[in-house]
């Protein structure tokens, strides 16, 4: 996971990704939780900013 490797604490999405809402945003933030064994990859913060 590139959590892991690159040691991130936060991954902003925004622009047409925003734009897909939960219907993305939803699974991306479950596939990360069932993924993440690391107790630093368990505190990923994933936000949207908006777009304008």
């Amino acid at each position: 996971m590139a959590t892991a490797l690159c040691d991130l604490d936060c991954v902003v999405t925004g622009g047409g990704v925003a734009a897909a809402g939960e219907l993305l945003l939803g699974p991306l933030r479950t596939a990360v939780a069932d993924r993440a064994r690391l107790d630093f990859t368990r505190r990923l913060r994933t936000p949207v900013v908006p777009t304008g």
